[in-house]
């Protein structure tokens, strides 16, 4: 993933129900839904347990410099 997406590194925000967080709401309003059967390497965004990968070419929006700031990465 790291050649096609960004992996943001974070605590995601448990909306209280048992699939999908606060985060995955904001990638849905902002970037668009993604099709759970399209490859991983293909979506624009899709979140896992520790985080959420954005495709390279949707970086440029205020939700990414949120995200940015919310990261957990360490620097290499």
């Amino acid at each position: 993933m790291n050649r096609t997406h960004v992996f943001f590194r974070m605590d995601l925000t448990n909306k209280g129900v048992i699939w999908g967080s606060e985060e995955a709401d904001m990638c849905k309003q902002y970037l668009g839904e993604n099709d759970p059967f399209e490859l991983l390497q293909n979506r624009t965004w899709f979140t896992v347990p520790d985080g959420i990968y954005i495709r390279n070419d949707c970086l440029d929006s205020k939700l990414i410099s949120w995200f940015a700031l919310k990261n957990k990465n360490e620097y290499e």
